[in-house]
């Protein structure tokens, strides 16, 4: 049977109730001929969504349910897809409304397949809705169904720092070694065969560590393959240990074997094929005449599989390569393995009773160790007797019909599953949202990877959110194609110094929320455009203005000016910044004044000043110091000569580091008025730092209330 995960139905569910409230409320002129058909889907969903948890405990023991949950998996995928489109759409249409682009052919038609999208989609819905009363199905409340789990659960998760030693596999690991080492010169295969959860895995890290291994062998190569054989798929997968492929960067898939190849030549090697799903014959056969042409002589090659069928392809010599088969754990090595899972020190005595019911719970187990740890850490968290009696008799999983069913394993992990809260439920079953090879990434990180050209494609990741670039010096380009990312959040560009233009159609990034970049120069005007933007971190060392960057964006929160050369001056347009609350100004050495830019700034929460040589004063107009300011960093500003009187009017001003300015002798007059003030630091201020002293200091007097001082990194 198989089982679907509620969670993730549940979750949906939610999510498209919500994005149906949004779609009825802001975008109510653009789908309005659509919303009796949003309300009936609305009140569907949130029929559905309420008997969801009794589904979830029904659904293994009733075939309907199964299939009615089924059902509802699929039209909510569809109905997700059919909400990002519409999101898209009003993106799209909001974006050449702003551009005055008309387009009435291309909305109509988009317009009805929409149409047809949504009745078809409330028809499913509608049917899945309609079954439940036939089902039998209620609504539970979550918090019940979940208290009673939930401090169990905690409990055994934090038992799971139980040693994670490999027990009863010291014959396996003899016999496998003899075989690796026995004086042969031929070409031996060894491969390892047994379910899932046996330990194969396990074994072969023994052996593989093995000191006799280490000696035995020049190179000791380990790749995981898992379900896909290919050239290309393994070269693109991790080798995790032993073969460097620093050097390597650039080589093709197809050229993989002929580098491993090199790498081998002339010497005896032990290459690890880990958890190989499906062989193909051809491939492993060019592989195996390869590596045979070039190694030394007792060169190995240990591969493990679930399948025997996988195992005959590639141990072909019957005498010399015949298989291992894996067995299961013997009685008395599975009572240990559970009890050191299931009790802490000294918990075995205290509770006879349960040691008792544990054995007989091993023996459903199968000998297999996965499953024995799984079950003995899940009741690790509880000594109750009744629960323990209630796994122990539950008919929905086993493994004591090992070794024929490769699918009692899934039912002893979904035991573990069934126990956790619901939002622990989420994070797993995510990801069976997304099938094989999809392109639905929300988060895409390709930071530091030596790109030089970004392809066209990314505009096919249309839900993608976040894309980070950072560190790649030698990308040149964006994409026209980055330019249709409507949903993207956050663009990081730090240290691509070689970018000097964006798309045309940049502003067409209308979510856009985050922006770092770095580059030589920035098209002003480009940026300006961007007006959703909360965060724009920018350094540039030929930007010479920012008053077209900084006019529009009304909705900035954060703004970060590094490493900009020629910048002489903040723009007063910054004024139009009502919002923001976090000003950077670092590495700027020509501005001399932050006078103008500074007035207006009404929700200024922090400042920070840092490496400007050529500013001798801070503001001394008291306009421009905002009330709401609570951080404030001045350092390295090597002219500095004065804080003016002014600051007294920083009535919110919680800390205040004054670092590395030489030319500051003395605080104004004002400063005792800063009853806010909690931490002062004051650190390379030689003239300052005496004033300040405890009790003998001139200007002790105008710190004196102040929680916590700190000179020259002493508390004082």
């Amino acid at each position: 049977m198989m089982v679907i995960p509620v969670s993730l139905c549940k979750s949906a569910a939610k999510k498209i109730v919500e994005e149906l409230s949004t779609v009825l409320t802001n975008k109510y002129n653009l789908y309005s001929s659509f919303k009796h058909d949003f309300i009936k889907l609305k009140n569907d969903m949130s029929a559905i969504s309420a008997v969801l948890l009794d589904a979830e405990k029904k659904q293994e023991n009733n075939h309907l349910v199964e299939d009615w949950l089924m059902k509802l998996r699929d039209a909510l995928h569809d109905a997700e897809d059919l909400l990002d489109d519409i999101n898209v759409e009003f993106l799209r249409q909001k974006v050449e409304a702003e551009l005055k682009i008309v387009t009435w052919v291309r909305n109509f038609c988009i317009l009805s397949d929409m149409d047809d999208r949504i009745k078809k989609i409330i028809v499913r819905i509608n049917e899945v809705a309609n079954m439940i009363s036939s089902l039998h199905l209620r609504e539970l409340d979550q918090y019940q169904v979940n208290a009673s789990n939930r401090q169990r659960v905690m409990n055994s998760i934090s038992y799971m720092r139980c040693c994670r030693e490999v027990v009863g596999r010291e014959e396996d690991e003899k016999k496998v070694i003899e075989r690796l080492l026995e004086k042969s010169d031929s070409f031996v295969v060894v491969p390892i065969v047994g379910i899932g959860g046996l330990g194969k895995t396990a074994l072969v890290n023994l052996i593989f560590d093995d000191d006799r291994i280490k000696d035995g062998f020049d190179l000791r190569i380990w790749v995981d393959v898992s379900d896909d054989w290919s050239i290309e798929r393994i070269w693109e997968k991790k080798v995790v240990r032993g073969f460097d492929r620093s050097s390597d960067k650039n080589v093709s898939g197809v050229d993989f074997f002929s580098c491993l190849n090199d790498y081998v030549r002339g010497k005896k090697f032990l290459l690890v094929l880990d958890d190989v799903w499906n062989c193909n014959r051809v491939e492993w056969l060019d592989m195996k005449k390869m590596l045979l042409g070039n190694c030394a002589k007792g060169s190995r090659i240990v591969a493990t599989t679930r399948y025997k069928s996988t195992a005959s392809i590639m141990g072909e010599n019957k005498n010399e390569n015949s298989l291992y088969q894996l067995g299961a754990l013997v009685d008395g090595d599975c009572r240990y393995l559970f009890e050191k899972w299931a009790f802490a020190e000294g918990e075995r005595v205290q509770h006879p009773n349960l040691v008792k019911i544990g054995q007989e719970i091993v023996m459903k187990c199968g000998g297999v160790p996965l499953a024995i740890r799984s079950v003995g850490g899940l009741l690790s968290g509880t000594k109750e007797e009744s629960y323990w009696m209630s796994v122990k008799n539950s008919d929905t999983w086993s493994m004591s019909h090992l070794p024929e069913k490769e699918d009692g394993i899934m039912s002893v992990l979904k035991l573990s599953y069934d126990q956790l809260p619901s939002h622990f439920k989420d994070c797993f079953a995510y990801c069976s949202l997304f099938p094989k090879g999809s392109t639905y990434l929300r988060a895409l990180d390709l930071s530091n990877i030596g790109l030089t050209h970004f392809p066209n494609s990314i505009g096919n990741m249309k839900h993608l959110r976040y894309l980070n670039l950072n560190g790649n010096n030698e990308l040149r380009i964006l994409p026209d194609s980055i330019c249709s990312l409507h949903f993207l959040q956050t663009l990081k560009l730090s240290g691509c110094r070689r970018i000097s233009t964006f798309p045309k159609n940049f502003s067409h990034l209308v979510s856009l929320r985050y922006l770092v970049i770095t580059s030589p120069n920035i098209l002003e005007k480009q940026l300006g455009t961007l007006t959703s933007l909360r965060s724009l971190t920018i350094e540039c060392r030929n930007l010479v203005s920012l008053t077209e960057v900084i006019q529009n964006l009304t909705s900035l929160r954060t703004l970060r000016i590094h490493n900009c050369a020629k910048l002489n001056s903040l723009p007063s347009s910054l004024k139009n910044c009502t919002a923001l609350e976090n000003l950077e100004v670092v590495n700027c050495p020509m501005i001399e004044s932050l006078d103008v830019c500074m007035q207006g700034l009404s929700s200024l929460r922090s400042l920070t000043i840092k490496g400007l040589s050529k500013l001798r004063t801070l503001p001394i107009k008291p306009e421009c110091y905002a009330s709401s300011l609570q951080y404030l960093f001045v350092i390295d500003c090597i002219c500095l000569m004065i804080l003016p009187d002014c600051v007294r009017t920083l009535s919110s001003l919680m800390r205040l580091h004054i670092r590395y300015c030489p030319n500051l002798f003395d605080l104004p007059c004002g400063f005792g008025q800063l009853t806010s003030l909690q931490v002062l630091q004051i650190d390379g201020c030689p003239v300052l730092s005496t004033r300040c002293r405890r009790i003998v200091g001139e200007d002790w007097e105008k710190i004196a209330h102040v929680h916590e001082i700190y000179v020259d990194n002493v508390r004082i």
